[in-house]
């Protein structure tokens, strides 16, 4: 019962490099702009390959943002927030969710195009977004209800937090001090007397 075999991760390694090499193409010409064939050249292998790991480019689509989404870390620092003070757990929130914009700017690009052209990713992006805020307010909950912040509409806050960070990356703010900042001002507004 070791690990994986030496083929499986040849074939994982495989489709990573599919995957990358899609959201590349994707990033740079849209998703109906590019072809099955563009991928398996770009890719350097053959057409029939890309279909042996992928049955369409939506599947392709799909499989980049479940790969590439950053719920992960960002669920991450919410479940480690506990009782940490708001500020510092809104700065090291958006510091790292700035860092992963930036890190991850192809699948970015990828979904504010896709956005505007497909329902159903508006469907899909309005499902991660209502994950992301939940985190976020169920944690400004946790501090209203500790005294440690004034009773207020949390989600309005998470929203203004994150519209921020979304605000400061497209114009190509530096993180800091912008978004200490951001938080400073949120803080002001929302801690207890």
């Amino acid at each position: 019962m070791g690990g994986p075999t030496r083929r499986e991760l040849q074939k994982q390694e495989r489709r990573n490099q599919l995957l990358d090499t899609a959201r590349g193409l994707f990033a740079a010409q849209g998703v109906e702009g590019t072809t099955i064939k563009d991928i398996a050249d770009a890719a350097g292998v053959a057409q029939g390959l890309l279909y042996h790991y992928f049955a369409s480019k939506e599947d392709l689509l799909w499989a980049i943002i479940a790969r590439d989404n950053p719920f992960t870390d960002m669920s991450e620092i919410m479940s480690n927030a506990g009782d940490r003070p708001a500020r510092e757990v809104l700065l090291q929130a958006s510091l790292r969710a700035y860092q992963i914009l930036a890190e991850r700017a192809e699948l970015f690009r990828i979904v504010v195009r896709e956005f505007i052209t497909r329902p159903e990713m508006r469907q899909g992006f309005k499902m991660i977004q209502a994950i992301a805020l939940g985190l976020l307010t169920r944690y400004l909950e946790a501090r209203i209800a500790a005294g440690e912040l004034r009773p207020h509409n949390p989600d309005v806050t998470a929203r203004m937090l994150i519209g921020a960070v979304l605000a400061g990356h497209l114009t190509g703010r530096p993180a800091e001090p912008y978004l200490a900042e951001v938080v400073d001002t949120l803080m002001e507004g929302i801690a207890a007397a």
